[in-house]
């Protein structure tokens, strides 16, 4: 009978260490599921971060991009509006030079008239 006993003692024993190991076991379980669970919401918190940070980036950018085309417009209107006065200058450049050579011919024909030119006092009778 001893050895009816100790195997008996032996059985519940090992059942013991089986349900300290299962207890065991389901504990690391739900630590890990507790951890599992806190990467979780880390993982889900930094990828809200990601998408706050993408959305403030794609506004930025649009933001950018309208200055950029305001800018560009400015100088577009600035260069033809640069173009313009030069043209106009060179436009006022070309009447100037005209109208010195007419102001040259008609200082020559007054000189040449004046030298032709025979007032009454200069007669020789």
């Amino acid at each position: 009978m001893r050895g009816l006993e100790r195997l008996e003692q032996r059985r519940r024993e090992a059942h013991a260490a089986e349900g300290q190991h299962a207890e065991r076991a389901e504990t690391e379980a739900r630590a890990h599921l507790a951890q599992i669970d806190v990467d979780e919401a880390n993982t889900k918190r930094e990828l809200s971060d990601a998408e706050r940070h993408v959305a403030d980036a794609e506004e930025a950018t649009r933001v950018a991009e309208s200055v950029l085309v305001e800018r560009r417009r400015v100088v577009e209107e600035q260069a033809a509006r640069a173009t313009e006065v030069k043209v106009e200058a060179t436009q006022a450049r070309e009447r100037a030079d005209r109208e010195r050579s007419v102001l040259g011919q008609l200082d020559r024909s007054i000189a040449e008239l004046n030298a032709r030119l025979v007032l009454p006092w200069e007669i020789k009778a």
